[in-house]
């Protein structure tokens, strides 16, 4: 997986289109470097992990209040 993506819920109960939030590049070769994304306890922020330096590093990143500006997730 290349790319952290978020899906937003309508308010008809169906999900929007998957848009990007940021590069990933996630080895996923333990658990230990399996991104686990999870968002704060406000929702402003994501929180993951990533080897894409060679390392497990752990990361923060904050959400566009409009995420609507965020690039649509192509196939």
């Amino acid at each position: 997986m290349k790319t952290l993506n978020l899906w937003r819920r309508t308010a008809a109960g169906h999900f929007d289109v998957a848009r990007v939030l940021c590069e990933l590049r996630c080895s996923f070769h333990s658990q230990k470097v399996y991104a686990h994304p999870r968002f704060t306890g406000q929702g402003e922020r994501i929180v993951f992990t990533s080897d894409r330096t060679g390392y497990a590093n752990v990361y923060l990143i904050d959400l566009p209040q409009d995420t609507s500006t965020l690039p649509v997730l192509e196939s």
